[in-house]
């Protein structure tokens, strides 16, 4: 079984710079109930490659009005559930450094509600707000690609 690295990101997000320029599979959408079905929609096509996901990477927008079905929950559920059984798996939440006080106190409780459920596992998860440059919008890159590899593993590729 092959280990991938997923990356799903909320419309407005920032790409996590710090993680690289590519990951075996990108996710994006408007966010939302969209966003949590392409999310369950890669996570069961790398399943049924049979596909581990050692590292999930959720990119958060900063708007703290993102969120009012609590999508961004579940769709971190979703997440940790897919790294949890994987060898170190890590889901690793992240925001921007200009994310309002309340966006960084629920993505804080958020990582802590999802952190009680590891106990007896290697995972982890950790939360990070991404440093911005002050010239550098607060954006998703627009071009984001998911490819077919030669395995079948899905790749991305920035343009």
């Amino acid at each position: 079984m092959s280990s991938v690295a997923l990356v799903v990101m909320e419309l407005g997000s920032e790409w996590p710079g710090w993680f690289g320029g590519s990951a075996d599979v990108v996710a994006f959408s408007q966010g939302g109930e969209k966003l949590l079905g392409r999310t369950q929609e890669a996570l069961g096509a790398l399943r049924s490659g049979r596909q581990d996901i050692a590292v999930a990477v959720f990119a958060c927008n900063e708007d703290p009005e993102a969120d009012p079905g609590g999508y961004r929950a579940q769709i971190a559920e979703a997440l940790l559930s897919a790294v949890r059984d994987a060898p170190s798996g890590r889901l690793i939440l992240t925001a921007s450094d200009r994310a309002p006080a309340r966006v960084r106190f629920e993505l804080l409780s958020l990582a802590g509600a999802l952190t009680e459920s590891l106990r007896g596992t290697t995972a982890t998860v950790s939360l990070r707000f991404i440093e911005s440059a002050p010239d550098e919008p607060s954006r998703t890159r627009p071009f984001v690609r998911a490819l077919a590899g030669s395995s079948g593993a899905v790749t991305s590729e920035l343009q």
